[in-house]
């Protein structure tokens, strides 16, 4: 899914399990959301688990990771943990459709860096990595209207209309999970 991004693409090396997004878009936030979507459908509890790579961006506000999304609608409710230039690290949600998407930040979390977001019924929780062995808790949210199957993938922003956000995201699972 993509909405008003005049940049995107998204290429799978297969071999190397490693997605490279191109995307553009004006902000992951607000009331409406503008970047690029890489996604999937997937029914009831379910985790989705990546290492951002690198990320390549002229704005500090760039952001690329990991979504669960109620619907593709851009004023659609969502939990992400999203990486951003500098070694900071973003936990968001937008509980209710079209209102404000709150996020809390954490600091000197440098790439490359694992992700994971776990969705337990209508909770979605929010995880980072150093090595993808050891996880902490960034944050959880509750997406309003969580239905019995969200959208699961990966988005990256470029936080500025007309620039273009690449990003490595590696070694992408996305698995169902028991309650």
């Amino acid at each position: 899914g993509d909405w008003s991004s005049d940049v995107c693409s998204s290429d799978l090396d297969e071999a190397a399990k490693k997605f490279t997004i191109k995307g553009s878009g004006s902000d992951i936030g607000g009331n409406t959301d503008a970047f690029q979507f890489v996604w999937q459908p997937v029914a009831g509890d379910c985790e989705i688990v990546a290492r951002i790579g690198s990320l390549q961006s002229q704005n500090p506000g760039a952001k690329a990771g990991l979504m669960i999304r109620t619907d593709p609608a851009r004023e659609s409710t969502h939990s992400s943990v999203l990486a951003l230039p500098g070694g900071k690290l973003e936990f968001a949600t937008r509980a209710e459709p079209n209102k404000p998407t709150k996020s809390d930040a954490k600091q000197n979390l440098p790439l490359p860096r694992w992700l994971k977001l776990v969705r337990q019924g209508s909770t979605v929780i929010g995880y980072e990595s150093a090595d993808g062995q050891a996880w902490n808790e960034v944050g959880r949210g509750n997406p309003g209207g969580l239905g019995p199957t969200a959208f699961v993938g990966m988005a990256v922003c470029a936080h500025a209309k007309g620039q273009a956000t690449t990003a490595d995201i590696i070694e992408v699972k996305i698995q169902k999970t028991k309650p």
